[in-house]
């Protein structure tokens, strides 16, 4: 480009319009900057699990349900902030709906009886899996443990397009870990999962509901895929 394109460049980046974009942008970073700063002060409340790193739900489930309806709020806000002329809102502009997710790993208890290392075959399975979650989930979502010591979790989808996209994204999320099990530790271990929508507006009651609806759902699906827990 020339000195003039250069500067022809500079001019209309300049102009009112584009300043009220990056004037727009720079306030939209912040906040994501201030939000998850708060992220991360409020997630030290709650124990991490040791083995996998990820927070553990048991004996703070009603801190998780609030947790869970205080994400779905705050999409839903960035989602009313988001504008057309800015590209990088425009997952915010186009999801509208929240998820639960539970998962429960299939073949551990198979995983420990066949190798001679128990406990620490199936540790390898569970931070596997969890390395699969924390890298295809975005920071508004929310991966817990369920318990210590147990092979479930649960997924928060926050700003999601429909019911079918979260399942697209659970299979993908499958086949990598079922293939990272596979390749890294010669072993066999896949998960099975149930989905219920969540919403903002809900009690906690009704989140928990949601959740046994989701377990519900998860076990129907690990019978129809012929496995037992």
């Amino acid at each position: 480009m020339t000195d003039e394109g250069h500067t022809k460049l500079a001019q209309e980046e300049l102009e009112p319009q584009n300043l009220e974009y990056w004037r727009d942008r720079a306030l939209f970073a912040e906040a994501e900057i201030i939000r998850l700063r708060e992220d991360l002060e409020r997630l030290k409340i709650i124990p991490p699990d040791p083995l996998t790193g990820l927070p553990i739900m048991e004996g703070f489930e009603k801190g998780f349900k609030n947790e869970c309806l205080r994400r779905m709020a705050e999409v839903e806000e960035k989602r009313e902030y988001a504008t057309a002329a800015i590209d990088v809102r425009r997952h915010y502009r186009n999801s509208h709906g929240h998820f639960m997710v539970v998962v429960d790993v299939d073949g551990l208890k198979g995983v420990n009886d066949n190798h001679e290392d128990h406990h620490a075959a199936g540790d390898s399975v569970l931070r596997a899996l969890a390395s699969v979650f924390r890298h295809q989930t975005r920071t508004d979502d929310l991966v817990v443990r369920r318990q210590l010591g147990g092979d479930e979790f649960l997924i928060l989808f926050t700003g999601t397009t429909s019911i079918e996209d979260v399942k697209r994204r659970m299979l993908d999320m499958r086949h990598r870990f079922e293939r990272r099990i596979r390749e890294r530790f010669a072993m066999s271990a896949s998960f099975s999962f149930g989905v219920a929508e969540v919403r903002r507006d809900m009690t906690e009651e009704e989140v928990e509901q949601a959740v046994r609806n989701a377990d519900a759902q998860m076990y129907e699906w690990k019978q129809g895929r012929g496995l037992c827990r």
